[in-house]
């Protein structure tokens, strides 16, 4: 990719439809790993079963691919909001609810993003 691109490119984001269920990792792996190395990717999977099964061979793959894992807190989707890191860059997807309560969600993301970035978070 020539350089200037690089310059001006951020992370991509690729948010997986519900249906795409745990059972459909291969073809998710094989999407990611063919997946331009040039180009930072973010991943978010939605199907309620990534985040009851602990879908550690998921995380493992990004780990491996250096991809970040996203992070989003919804108030309509508390599970999503997990907190595992896959790459030295966070990728978090902040949904407001147009509620008291996001005022303090997001001091307490200011504070854990501080934390993470005294741990070596780089992004």
């Amino acid at each position: 990719m020539p350089d200037w691109k690089q310059d001006r490119l951020g992370m991509a984001f690729m948010q997986l439809h519900e249906n795409f269920h745990p059972k459909d990792f291969e073809r998710l792996k094989g999407v990611l790993e063919h997946f331009p190395k040039a180009i930072p990717l973010a991943v978010e999977v939605r199907n309620e079963a990534w985040f009851a099964a602990q879908e550690e061979q998921y995380y493992q793959l990004l780990e491996q691919l250096g991809m970040a894992n996203i992070i989003v807190d919804t108030a309509g989707r508390r599970d999503m909001l997990h907190m595992r890191l896959t790459s030295p860059v966070a990728f978090i997807r902040y949904v407001g609810a147009n509620h008291s309560s996001d005022k303090q969600r997001l001091d307490d993301w200011i504070e854990r993003i501080g934390q993470w970035r005294e741990e070596g978070l780089q992004k």
